[in-house]
């Protein structure tokens, strides 16, 4: 039996979700006889009151105190700076154990991921679950598929592992080995402009798309796998019975891909009576709607469907390879609204071929559909896309890692002159900002009239809670010591 410890790196994000890709490894991993331990790093930031040297002494005592065969590193990109000072702090602290790498980026760019990081011994490609569990079981890399690591000053790598087939195979994710209670807190965020206690749940994997600014189907493998309804049901009735949430938010892309399980999922929410019990939201592409199937999951008890819709220009639609043009995402967010189910449309500007126009067709068109929610995000050519490539090839990538993260004001790939770009950008999403709080405060307002008092506590209450630790943390001395997992 090994002992592993999975850590998840954090971005200061006060809203972030559990790390539900650790929960997965973990629970394949305790099906296979190991012992697991997941060192979330938002919850020792949290703990430790915003001190970053709290939350780094929190990681090195939980890793000293489990002294782990396996140290197990995650990270997109945003996320690898501190993924990087994890595997410092592990590298230090158990340096008999061997380090190894997965997540997105590493399974992208695994060879570059060695070259960068020389404290790690082997990164995963691909899904993780079986590759992770051979090497606690004891095998050799060198006999373990979809692994890369060094071997005499060389990379060299298994050969890729084929994604998993018999995907309800899988066993339900071990949230016992979050902080649950921290990630279940009354929140508008999840689903917004409702406070729910509520997660994010994975029922499949993949994308059948191939978004020139997307690498999920890299990620992911090609094609779509999805759980059973059945599956789907059973940790619906998990979270529900367990963790007592009553909204649950369908995280994958393609939530709706397929019509009859979709339907027998809703069936039985409406049947059992859950869909009093639990509020949905879920992701989708526009060519998937019709009225029946949004009058169905409206029975159900989804109040909230977010789609991809990433600009309001058809030139960039075409340009993107997304499939779809405005027309439809105008008439989709139109039957959504009429179904009497809130929409969020995401939004991506910035992308190397925007122009002004194009960036004044996304608000034409914003403006014409009036979604009740817009997420507006900055374009970064991310690891694995075709876009990432195309920069490379043209030497237009980034020099730090650290510019691929949404708080980033420096990088512009688009035709608009770098500050006009930036202002626009800024401009547009303050915009959404301030619509998406109006409405959040409405429909809570709505429902329950005492949020009216209660939603500046809940916008505000993670910074402010951070400000006051960062002002009196020298009277708090002993917290940083009592930071851990």
């Amino acid at each position: 039996m090994s002992k592993v410890s999975l850590i998840y790196p954090t971005l200061r994000n006060w809203e972030s979700w559990p790390p539900l890709s650790l929960a997965h490894l973990a629970a394949f991993l305790e099906r296979r006889g190991h012992e697991v331990e997941i060192i979330d790093r938002n919850v020792l930031l949290n703990r430790a009151r915003g001190s970053m040297a709290g939350a780094d002494k929190a990681t090195r005592d939980a890793l000293t105190r489990f002294q782990p065969n396996i140290v197990g590193l995650t990270a997109t990109t945003p996320l690898l700076s501190d993924a990087y000072k994890c595997a410092l702090a592990a590298r230090e602290t158990i340096p008999r154990a061997a380090l190894i790498m997965g997540g997105p980026h590493a399974s992208l760019l695994p060879e570059e991921t060695l070259r960068e990081f020389p404290e790690i011994d082997l990164v995963c490609k691909g899904e993780g679950e079986f590759t992770l569990a051979e090497l606690a079981d004891g095998e050799r890399p060198r006999n373990i598929r979809g692994l890369y690591y060094r071997e005499n000053g060389d990379i060299r790598n298994t050969g890729m592992r084929e994604m998993t087939r018999e995907f309800d195979s899988l066993p339900l994710p071990a949230r016992h080995l979050i902080d649950m209670k921290r990630y279940l807190r009354p929140t508008s965020f999840l689903i917004r402009g409702v406070e729910v206690r509520g997660t994010h749940i994975f029922s499949g994997r993949g994308c059948p798309g191939r978004c020139r600014f997307c690498a999920g189907h890299r990620v992911n493998g090609p094609g779509l796998r999805l759980h059973s309804s059945e599956r789907v049901i059973e940790e619906i009735k998990h979270l529900v019975d367990v963790y007592h949430v009553n909204g649950l938010y369908f995280a994958e892309e393609m939530f709706l891909a397929n019509r009859k399980r979709v339907t027998e999922i809703c069936e039985w929410l409406i049947r059992s009576g859950y869909s009093k019990r639990v509020m949905g939201c879920a992701n989708s592409r526009v060519d998937m709607l019709n009225p029946q199937l949004l009058a169905l999951l409206k029975r159900a008890g989804f109040v909230q469907m977010e789609f991809g819709i990433e600009s309001g220009s058809q030139r960039m639609l075409d340009l993107m390879l997304k499939g779809t043009n405005t027309e439809q995402n105008l008439r989709a967010i139109e039957m959504t609204k009429k179904a009497g189910i809130r929409v969020l449309a995401n939004m991506i500007v910035g992308l190397p071929w925007e122009t002004m126009e194009d960036l004044k067709a996304t608000r034409k068109f914003l403006k014409k559909a009036k979604p009740h929610f817009a997420a507006i995000n900055k374009f970064a050519p991310f690891p694995g896309s075709p876009l990432f490539d195309e920069l490379r090839e043209e030497g237009k990538l980034p020099a730090s890692w650290d510019a691929y993260s949404q708080t980033d004001t420096t990088t512009n790939y688009c035709r608009i002159e770098d500050g006009t770009f930036i202002k626009e950008f800024l401009k547009l999403r303050a915009r959404y900002y301030v619509l998406n709080t109006l409405n959040m405060v409405k429909f809570n307002f709505l429902r329950r009239p005492q949020f009216i008092f209660k939603s500046p506590y809940y916008m505000f209450k993670d910074p402010l809670r951070y400000a006051w630790r960062r002002a009196t943390r020298r009277f708090h001395k002993p917290a940083l010591a009592e930071a851990t997992t």
